[in-house]
């Protein structure tokens, strides 16, 4: 079921693809340009400024700019509307890496200014670049050229032999307009958390206090975990600021890789994708129908009467009753949903000890959604324990909804079985209730955690 839901979202998001940014690829009857633009509602007039490759050599600075005004003739840019361009490398030289990535950088500060930063090295256009009319070669910076942020802005990064590459960027408010105000103000507070981060890391480093940019002399992992990062497709390297180098995260835990064990032939071994895809279905399958199946037995026990119970006396009667005292709880939660959470929602609901713990885990958001799970399945099995041990239901236990489960504490045995340990309201609740034995168990898959806990009085 779970591959069934994956596959619907990933056809879901393929044809919104389609049908909003990607419409124009692999159509011959459709310009790339005015396609990229065309998905914001813009055409070729409103590329209003151009960065070129621009190395300042005869053969290059009028092949390009020929090449670019060709561009902006035949798809159709208005006479008379100029096209400012931006000649960096008077400033910044000719790098031994990629330029496109100097110049985009200087681009992206061009489109949200609205400045267009001149060529100061401009003082004598070549007449050769006349005949370019669509074409304005600046020589001094121009600030607010349209009073305005850029709408949309071109860049070219044009190669010997004319082969090169090009790119558009439209001005971020356009992508704005598209989302909600959720969505825009969830990406507003990480934008602004990234940017402080990154504001602190400069200011540390022109102080002397780390460098601007940490040299790595060893991969984030050991020699003999390689195969295993490199077969995990969820596996990133993560810098840990405390301690200054970077570890593997990963959102599920870093398979182990061993040698192959001998197939029969015709068998299907080999290790296909199909093949792990059926066997993860599988074995999700099977731990939700142990689950199901565990959970069934239990309430059937708690709650179904004895068919084999007589009514002879209250004696029996009485044992019988405290044999069917006992309660259980279970929960699964998405783990995603964990990813997004607030600092102050762990704070509220997880001991010191926990957030510890749950933060130095390959795959935080597991472990924290894991032990979420332990504590709602606590709840869930001091519930049903009331329910099954008093007359009339049981009673209302819990504060609300809303209160912190900070009471409930999952630890660790020495095997690294997870435990319970209650504190405050919960424990009074649980010692009122002759709580004597707590077991809990917890799963994940890809997706989600799961925990069962059976909570039951001493016996007889």
């Amino acid at each position: 079921m779970n591959f069934i839901e994956k596959e619907l979202r990933r056809k879901i998001q393929r044809a919104q693809r389609h049908w909003s940014v990607d419409f124009y690829r692999d159509n011959s009857e459709i310009a790339p340009l005015r396609g990229c633009l065309a998905v914001w509602g813009l055409d070729i007039d409103d590329l209003e400024c151009a960065s070129f490759h621009g190395t300042g050599t005869m053969a290059n600075d009028e092949n390009e700019s020929e090449v670019v005004n060709r561009q902006m003739t035949h798809l159709g840019r208005t006479q008379g509307k100029p096209l400012p361009t931006i000649f960096q490398k008077w400033f910044t030289g000719h790098p031994k890496g990629a330029a496109a990535a100097w110049m985009l950088h200087g681009l992206i500060q061009a489109t949200l200014s609205g400045h267009i930063p001149g060529n100061r090295n401009g003082d004598n256009i070549c007449p050769k670049l006349s005949p370019f009319d669509h074409l304005v070669y600046l020589n001094q910076s121009v600030m607010n050229y349209y009073d305005r942020p850029l709408r949309a802005a071109y860049l070219h990064s044009f190669g010997f032999g004319q082969a090169g590459a090009e790119l558009v960027i439209i001005h971020p408010n356009y992508l704005y307009t598209t989302i909600s105000d959720e969505i825009y103000e969830g990406y507003r507070v990480r934008r602004q958390q990234r940017y402080n981060e990154a504001n602190y890391h400069w200011i540390e480093a022109m102080q002397g206090k780390r460098p601007h940019l940490p040299i790595k002399d060893h991969a984030p992992y050991e020699d003999k975990e390689a195969s295993s990062v490199y077969l995990n497709p969820t596996a990133r390297a993560k810098y840990i600021d405390s301690a200054g180098v970077y570890e593997i995260v990963s959102r599920r835990p870093v398979p182990s890789v061993s040698q192959p064990t001998s197939q029969p032939h015709g068998s299907g071994g080999g290790g296909s994708s199909s093949g792990i895809a059926e066997e993860k279905r599988r074995n999700e399958g099977q731990i939700i129908d142990s689950l199901e199946k565990s959970l069934a037995g239990l309430t059937s026990q708690v709650q179904s009467p004895n068919p084999k119970k007589k009514e002879v006396s209250g004696e029996v009667d009485v044992k019988v009753r405290k044999q069917l005292r006992q309660g259980i709880g279970l929960d699964m939660e998405s783990i995603e949903s964990f990813r997004k959470k607030d600092p102050s929602f762990f704070q509220r609901n997880y001991t010191q000890k926990e957030i510890d713990y749950c933060s130095k885990a390959p795959d935080q958001a597991a472990s924290f959604t894991g032990r979420w799970c332990a504590k709602e399945s606590v709840i869930k099995a001091l519930s049903s324990l009331s329910n099954a041990a008093e007359e009339g239901g049981g009673r209302n236990l819990w504060k609300g909804s809303g209160a912190p489960l900070k009471d409930i504490e999952v630890n660790e045995t020495i095997s690294g079985a997870p435990t319970i340990t209650l504190y405050g309201k919960v424990k009074e609740i649980a010692d009122s209730l002759g709580v004597g034995r707590i077991c809990l168990s917890i799963t994940h898959t890809d997706q989600h955690a799961i925990a069962q806990v059976l909570v039951s009085q001493p016996e007889p």
